[in-house]
Order: C-alpha cells, then structure tokens, then sequence
C-alpha cells in the first residue's frame, strides 16, 4: 500500500517535470526507483554524458519506447573515459541499433573515430533520423592531421543521410569536398556551423566563396537557413559577398 503510494507521487512528479517546457529532457541516471518507473513514463529523450554510459544506463535506454532524442555530453573524466571509450562506443552502437524512433541524435565526434563504419551505418538505418548533430572533442586536440582525417571522414561517410534536415558541424572541420558532400542532400533545411570565435564566421564564408559549389537546382536543393554566428561577425554584411553565397547555398537565408 505504502509502495503503491509512492510509486504514484514519483511517478506524478516526474510526469510534471516532463510538462514543463524549462525541463526538455529527463536524464538518465542509474538509480533503482528509475528503473522501477521507466516503463510507466512516455519518457521521449534521454541527455547521457559519454562517461555515464555503463551497462545499467544502456539497458533502461533500450527498455524506453516512445525515445526519439538521444543526447550525448561531453565526458565527465577525459581521463577515465579514454581507457573505456571502446565500451562506451559499443553501448552507443546498441542504443542506435535498437531504438528505431530515433529523430535527434547529438554525439561528441570521439565516438566517429572508434568504428566510424558501423556508427554511420547504424544512423542511416534510423529512418526517422532528422536531426544529427557531431561535437567537437573535449579528450583530444583537433591536430592538423585529425582535422583532415574529419574532413575526410565526413566527405565520404555524409553521403546517402538523405532523411537528414537539420545538421551541425564544427566550422574547423568543414572543407570544400565536405561542402560538396552537404550539397547532395536532398532534405536538408538547416546547416549549423559551430564557431569556435569571431573570425569562424568569416572563414566559412571565405570557403564558399572559394569552393567549387555552383548555383544549381542539384545543390542544396532542400536548404532554408545556414547558421554561422552572422551577429557576431557583422562585417560580412559589408564584404559584398552575401548576395554570391546565397546563391551557392540555394538561396538559404545565412544568420
């Protein structure tokens, strides 16, 4: 009786949590009592950081029906972490592989590196994938040589996410074959470029001007909205320039 009683009061708490729109997401910790309520709650997306992610927080993600948004955050312990991101990578991988509803996923790009072939393959798979968003690394530096292994990474491995309208990416990996690669999307609607300062707007800018990307119906035919920070950099508007890069971002609207 006593059980039952609480078992409703946590399960109306949580339930209001979730109504409120200043609580987008439930996070997933490894207690007990939560794995007592997961299956009485329409619990839709799950905030994980990488280093949290063990067998009991891979389970009750994969017991969550209704889950559309899988966030991972940066690790809690770099150093910890990278003697575990083979574990973590696989937990990861099971979680794409078994929640089918997926729409939103976000994952730091230490995971893309481990096996990017069946990572990549697991997210064409979600047929509902939307949204897909790569952090930059918090457990390594983005050498020169890294970089261009990203870049080569994403030229290759970005094409054929046809169902994918909204994606973000570091501005520091983004070159002009990656451009190319963005372009052949079908559905995108929104490129996020995530700066790192001022001057990133900037280059990116400089690196459509100086890309291979025509105006044509074939490219970027889906795109409404580029965001590079444009507040931040209000110099662009004076290059002379806007007018050409919207011509070879389909017409997107850049902010």
């Amino acid at each position: 009786m006593i059980v039952g009683n609480i078992f409703r009061f946590v399960e109306s708490a949580v339930q209001r949590l979730l109504r409120n729109p200043s609580f987008p997401y439930l996070e997933v910790l490894t207690y007990t009592v939560r794995a007592l309520l997961i299956n009485n709650l329409h619990v839709d997306s799950c905030v994980l950081a990488a280093s949290d992610i063990d067998a009991a927080s891979t389970l009750m993600i994969l017991l969550l029906p209704r889950l559309v948004t899988f966030i991972v955050t940066p690790p809690l312990e770099p150093r910890f972490f990278r003697r575990n991101i083979g574990d973590h990578g696989r937990r990861i991988l099971n979680v794409l592989n078994n929640c089918w509803a997926l729409e939103t996923v976000e994952i730091p790009l230490e995971f893309l590196l481990q096996d990017v072939q069946q990572m990549v393959r697991a997210l064409k798979r979600l047929r509902h994938l939307s949204t897909l968003e790569f952090s930059l690394p918090t457990t390594f530096t983005l050498t020169p040589r890294k970089i261009e292994r990203f870049q080569s990474l994403f030229a290759i491995h970005l094409r054929g996410f046809d169902q994918i309208k909204d994606i973000t990416l570091p501005i520091q990996l983004i070159d002009n074959a990656v451009l190319q690669t963005l372009a052949s999307l079908p559905q995108l609607a929104r490129l996020n470029v995530t700066p790192l300062d001022n001057s990133d707007g900037q280059n990116f800018a400089l690196l459509v001007l100086d890309s291979d990307l025509q105006q044509s119906p074939t490219n970027f035919p889906a795109l409404r909205t580029v965001d590079i920070g444009l507040h931040r950099v209000p110099q662009l508007k004076q290059l002379g320039t806007m007018a050409i890069i919207k011509n070879r971002l389909g017409e997107a609207i850049v902010i």
